[in-house]
């Protein structure tokens, strides 16, 4: 399997030191060009029947790199990536300017319209290519609930999620009985207003959501409850009900959190 780290924090620093320079802004416009056609030529002259073990983006883009960033994702669908890490505004980067990229649910159901040039089988396989997933992590992107949720429940594999930074996630249920998820994490989604699990996660991270008024939490083990209760309360300021309930023991909790 193949791994593919488009890692260009060194170019990212250097952004930072020039962030209040006169040159900056065309500088920032610079290397963007040349972070995507850099994805963008590796990805064209990789080898499209090689599985993809990792691929990873990160780089300062916005919505208007959508185009791009929409046929990477195609891309690494249709060679059944298995771990999938989209960071578009790492910490180190410059302020955002633009909207954020949003992940669309085109991305799963393609129209059998033309394929991107020099990308000809994306189309064909990434419908099934998705399914390989094994972790995902979406930073400074906007994704939905229900785009999240469309994976949780159609990647039989996903043991990790982690999602920063949308400013489009509401609500978040993770709900089945097929779920294989075993690492939640959600930070930095400020709208964020309710997270609702039940599955047999071993671990569930809520890091920076003062917003967050409602979590339950239901699991098969007295870990997760224990877990759960070991959040510290300065993250969750403004959270009113805290449900647990550990099957095992028949047992179901209300925390009030003044």
């Amino acid at each position: 399997m193949a791994c593919l780290d488009f890692d260009a924090s060194k170019v990212l620093k250097k952004m930072v030191s020039m962030r209040n320079g006169a040159r900056y802004l065309d500088f920032v416009i610079k290397e963007r060009r040349k972070y995507v056609e850099w994805v963008d030529k590796v990805l064209l002259q990789s080898d499209k029947s090689l599985a993809l073990d990792y691929l990873r983006v990160a780089f300062y883009l916005d919505n208007c790199y959508g185009d791009e960033i929409h046929k990477w994702l195609q891309h690494a669908f249709a060679r059944r990536v298995q771990r999938l890490e989209l960071n578009l505004f790492p910490d180190d980067g410059p302020s955002a300017t633009q909207e954020s990229y949003t992940f669309h649910y085109e991305l799963f159901c393609l129209s059998s319209g033309q394929s991107q040039p020099g990308y000809s089988e994306i189309h064909h396989h990434a419908q099934i290519g998705f399914k390989s997933l094994r972790a995902l992590s979406l930073k400074s992107l906007n994704v939905t609930g229900e785009v999240l949720e469309f994976f949780l429940i159609n990647c039989p594999f996903l043991e990790r999620l982690v999602v920063g930074g949308s400013s489009v996630l509401i609500n978040l249920r993770v709900c089945g009985p097929s779920i294989a998820l075993k690492y939640l994490e959600v930070c930095y989604c400020l709208r964020l207003q309710s997270i609702i699990v039940s599955t047999a996660a071993h671990h569930l991270v809520l890091w920076n959501v003062p917003m967050l008024v409602n979590v339950w939490v239901s699991g098969d083990s007295f870990n997760l409850v224990r877990d759960v209760t070991s959040w510290p309360s300065c993250c969750l300021s403004k959270l009113e009900v805290h449900t647990l309930r550990a099957n095992e023991l028949q047992v179901s909790q209300v925390f009030l959190v003044i």
